[in-house]
């Protein structure tokens, strides 16, 4: 979209002839009233749909630049169309500016489709400032689109929280916490594994088995996490999982030290007499004799 004012505080403020349109609205009189409003701001291509059905299609065909739809719509209503363009079409795709213009302004339905990813909400019936005031907060009032488990659009947090000094909001952040404390005791108990590989002393053997259990909960911790819907909900995991991890490392470092410990405890190897040292000596010489002896006959 061409961000470029063409004069303040007026209609044509943006210039929109290139921005491509499809509008999805099952009544015939509001898609036309849609192309005579855009046709009057100098848009020249406006593509229309009486359905779901109908506009999915189109917009994987085109890549219109944005997108107004109406929430009732069938066979699939608007909040299952932006769920399917914002889950299932291709990533270039699927970050399309979606505006949902509908009469259905009760709580539910708004957050409804707040929570499917539209980037704007327009109640019915629309007004030409109406249309144009949301098509100028998609460009001047761009926001993060994001992509996660539970949702996938445009960031739902329109006002920052100047109070927050923290770097996380979501489950997602918080997420990441988790899973890096289930890999680093995943690493120490490996780490255990291996000293015990070399000395499988019943001590050594001992703290690896609690250092390997200590990853398992660790895993535990962040399934149970993952099902979590509330950010208060995984921090209790994380702190079981940087539990677990504390106690992996606590493990591994005592397998560390049990078997530094039977290391000094070791009876040095027994010194070779001088004798010992002079017959293997006198040995390795003759062979090597030997060995010089054939190559010359040879």
């Amino acid at each position: 979209m061409n961000k470029n004012k063409i004069a303040t505080n007026h209609l044509r403020a943006y210039d929109l002839s290139r921005v491509r349109f499809l509008v999805v609205d099952p009544n015939p009189h509001m898609r036309k009233l849609y192309k005579e409003i855009f046709r009057a701001w100098g848009v020249a291509i406006v593509d229309e749909a009486d359905s779901a059905d109908s506009g999915l299609p189109l917009f994987r065909e085109f890549r219109h630049d944005i997108i107004i739809t109406e929430k009732l719509i069938s066979p699939t209503d608007g909040i299952a169309l932006v769920k399917t363009i914002r889950r299932h079409v291709d990533e270039a795709c699927r970050v399309v500016p979606i505006i949902m213009a509908t009469s259905c302004t009760e709580e539910r339905f708004v957050v409804g489709a707040r929570d499917s990813g539209v980037t704007e909400f327009l109640a019915k019936p629309i007004t030409v400032k109406g249309i144009y005031d949301r098509i100028c907060a998609i460009v001047e009032d761009e926001r993060p689109f994001l992509v996660s488990r539970g949702y996938c659009g445009p960031c739902r947090r329109r006002h920052k929280k100047h109070d927050y000094a923290g770097p996380f909001l979501r489950v997602d952040d918080w997420l990441k916490i988790c899973r890096q404390a289930v890999d680093e005791a995943g690493a120490m108990a490996m780490e255990a594994e291996a000293i015990a590989s070399e000395n499988s002393s019943a001590i050594i053997v001992g703290h690896v088995k609690l250092s390997t259990q200590a990853a398992e909960q660790a895993k535990a911790a962040l399934m149970a996490a993952e099902s979590s819907k509330t950010v208060k909900a995984v921090k209790v995991q994380i702190e079981l999982a940087e539990k677990a991890r504390q106690d992996a490392a606590s493990a591994r470092d005592a397998a560390l030290a049990a078997q530094a410990a039977l290391e000094i405890a070791a009876p040095p190897p027994p010194a070779k007499t001088e004798d010992e040292a002079t017959a293997l000596s006198q040995e390795r010489v003759a062979t090597m004799l030997k060995k010089q002896s054939g190559r010359d006959g040879g």
